[in-house]
C-alpha cells in the first residue's frame, strides 16, 4: 500500500456510498455490500479520497449518520446502488435527505437495476448520473472526473444530466478484467456485522466468476452482451479465498451467477483447496443438469473439498413451463439429481416460482407434486417457497409479451412497490393471481427446516411451528384455500412492515 502524506480533513474529498434495505432484511441473512467494496478498490489509495459506506441493513440510525456525514466533510460525490423493487424506495429516501442538505452534490446510482433500465433511473429528479453495468473502472473513472471538474463526456459506461438537463449517455464500457482488479478493501466495514449461520458458520460471499452462457429468458442477464461467462484465474481465487479465511470465514458463498459453468475448473479448484489444506465449507449454485452429468466419483471429490451445499433454481415443476422460459432442463433429472445427491451426503436447496404467461393451476399443482416428491425421497433437503415471478425491466421474457398482458413501469418510482411475494402480473384471473398468492405464502412451510434455524432452541415456537407447517401442508395438498384467515393475517402484517 501506498504510504502518503496526512492531508487536512477538509482537503479530502469525501465519497459516500449507501446500501438500501429491502424493508425485510432480516438478522442473518443481511451480506456484506460487495458491490460497493468492489468500487471502492481503486481509490482507497488516493490520498484525495476517503470513504465512507451507510448499510441501512444494519444502521438502524443511519438517516442520522448520513446526515452528520454530509453537514461535517467536503462531499465529492454520493453513489447508491440498488436492485429491482423495494430497495428502490429506502435508496431514494437517502437521495432526498443528499438533495435537500447537499443541493449541489452529484447523486450516482448504479447496480442491477439502474443498469437494466437506465434512461428511466435518470429521468427521477433524485438521480445525476447513471453508471451502467460493472463499476469497478467506470466509477474511479467518475469520481475523478468529478474532482477536476473535467466534462463526463469521455467517461464510457454512463449516463449523466448535463447543465441543460439533457440526458447524455456514453459508449459502452468494455467489461474489467478480473484478474487485474485490486484486493477488496474489507477494512471499509465491520465485517464480522455480516457473517452468516444459516447456511454454514462464518460465512462470507465471495465472486469466482461472472455472467452465464444460459438463455433463461427471465433472468436479469438474458439481454446482457457478450462475454457470457469470465473466470477468475485459480491464483485469484487462492488469494481471495486467504484473505476470507484471515477475516474469520469458515464457510464461503460464492455469488456467481452459474458456478459450475466450467466442470474441469471447478475439480482444478478442489484440488488448489487440498494442495493448500484449505477446510472451508462451500454453499454453491448449480443447474440441475450440470449435476446430472456429474459421476458419483466427482460428487465425493466435491464433498471432501467443502462443497457440501449447492443451491438449484428449478423455477416449475411443469415441463410445459420450463420450456416457455428456455430453461433447458426436465424434471426427471431433478429427481435423478436429489437421490445422488442424497447417496453422496450434499445438501441442496430447490428453489421455485409461479405466476407465468399461460401457467394453470395445473401447473402450479405439478410444482407443489414436485416440491412434496423431493423432500419425501430427501428429508434433509432444503425447500425454498413458490416465489411470486416478478418481472425485471427490459429481460427477454418482457420483450416476447404482448403489450395488453402487462404494463412495464415506466419510473423509477413505480419500480419501487415491486416485490416477490405480490402478484404484479395482468395475465391472470383475479381468481388464479390470489390463489398464487396463498399458495406462495402456504409454500412457506412444505419444509421449515429453515425457519427453525431462524427460529434457535424456543422449544414453544417450534412446537406452534410444526403444527401450523402440518396445516399449511394439508391445504396445499388437498386443495384447501378457502377462509384463510392466517394467510390474511400474514398478508396484513408483511404491508405494515413495508410501510416502516
Amino acid at each position: 500500500m501506498a504510504i502518503h502524506a496526512v492531508k487536512d480533513p477538509r482537503e479530502v474529498n469525501n465519497i459516500i456510498l449507501i446500501y438500501p434495505k429491502t424493508g425485510l432484511d432480516t438478522a442473518g441473512t443481511i451480506s456484506i455490500p460487495l458491490s460497493l467494496l468492489l468500487i471502492s478498490a481503486k481509490l482507497t489509495d488516493k490520498p484525495d479520497f476517503a470513504i465512507s459506506i451507510i448499510d441501512q441493513r444494519i444502521e438502524k440510525k443511519w438517516e442520522a449518520k448520513l446526515k452528520t456525514e454530509l453537514m461535517s466533510s467536503k462531499i465529492l460525490c454520493v453513489g447508491i446502488s440498488t436492485m429491482t423493487g423495494t430497495q428502490i424506495k429506502f435508496a431514494l429516501k437517502a437521495a432526498d435527505i443528499v438533495r435537500r442538505l447537499k443541493p449541489h452534490v452529484p447523486i450516482i446510482w448504479g447496480g442491477v437495476h439502474p443498469t437494466l433500465s437506465p434512461i428511466e433511473t435518470i429521468r427521477d429528479p433524485l438521480v445525476d448520473i447513471v453508471v451502467v453495468g460493472e463499476a469497478e473502472n467506470t466509477f474511479p473513472d467518475l469520481v475523478q472526473a468529478l474532482l477536476e471538474k473535467r466534462t463526463l463526456d469521455d467517461i464510457s459506461g454512463i449516463v449523466y444530466k448535463n447543465d441543460e438537463m439533457d440526458i447524455i449517455r456514453t459508449k459502452e464500457r468494455n467489461y474489467a478484467d478480473l484478474d487485474q482488479l485490486p484486493d477488496i478493501p474489507y477494512h471499509l466495514v465491520d465485517t464480522t456485522k455480516y457473517f452468516y449461520d444459516i447456511i454454514g458458520e462464518n460465512a462470507l460471499p465471495m465472486i469466482f466468476s461472472r455472467g452465464c452462457p444460459h438463455r433463461c429468458t427471465f433472468c436479469y442477464r438474458s439481454n446482457f452482451p457478450p462475454p457470457k461467462w469470465r473466470p477468475l484465474s485459480l491464483e485469484k481465487i487462492r488469494k481471495e479465498i486467504k484473505a476470507l479465511i484471515r477475516l474469520g470465514a469458515r464457510t464461503i458463498i460464492p455469488l456467481d451467477d452459474n458456478f459450475f459453468v466450467n466442470k474441469e475448473r471447478v475439480i482444478r479448484i478442489c484440488e488448489m483447496l487440498e494442495e493448500e489444506k484449505i477446510r472451508l465449507n462451500f454453499h454453491v449454485n448449480c443447474r440441475i443438469d450440470y449435476a446430472d452429468k456429474m459421476g458419483e466419483n466427482e460428487l465425493i471429490l466435491l464433498k471432501r473439498s467443502g462443497f457440501v451445499s449447492w443451491d438449484f433454481g428449478i423455477e416449475s415443476g411443469s415441463q410445459k413451463t420450463l420450456d416457455f422460459m428456455k430453461k433447458d432442463i426436465n424434471i426427471d433429472q431433478v429427481h435423478r439429481v436429489n437421490l445422488k445427491l442424497k447417496n453422496v451426503g450434499i445438501l441442496p436447496t430447490y428453489s421455485f416460482m409461479g405466476g407465468f404467461l399461460n401457467e394453470t393451476y395445473e401447473d402450479l399443482k405439478k410444482t407443489l407434486a414436485l416440491m412434496f416428491k423431493i423432500i419425501t425421497d430427501y428429508p434433509e433437503a432444503h425447500l425454498s417457497p413458490i416465489k411470486i415471478f416478478t418481472p425485471f425491466p427490459n429481460t427477454r421474457m418482457i420483450e416476447t409479451l404482448p403489450d395488453s398482458y402487462w404494463r412495464q413501469p415506466t419510473s423509477l418510482r413505480e419500480w419501487a412497490k415491486y416485490d416477490y411475494n405480490t402478484p404484479h402480473i395482468t395475465w391472470h384471473s383475479k381468481k388464479l393471481t390470489r390463489l398464487l398468492e396463498k399458495i406462495s405464502f402456504y409454500s412457506y412451510f412444505i419444509d421449515n427446516k429453515r425457519i427453525k434455524m431462524i427460529l434457535g432452541k424456543n422449544i414453544l415456537l417450534r412446537f406452534f411451528l410444526d403444527i401450523y407447517s402440518w396445516i399449511a401442508r394439508l391445504r396445499l395438498k388437498k386443495g384447501i384455500y378457502w377462509f384463510p384467515v392466517d394467510f390474511l393475517s400474514m398478508k396484513v402484517f408483511y404491508k405494515a412492515k413495508k410501510l416502516l
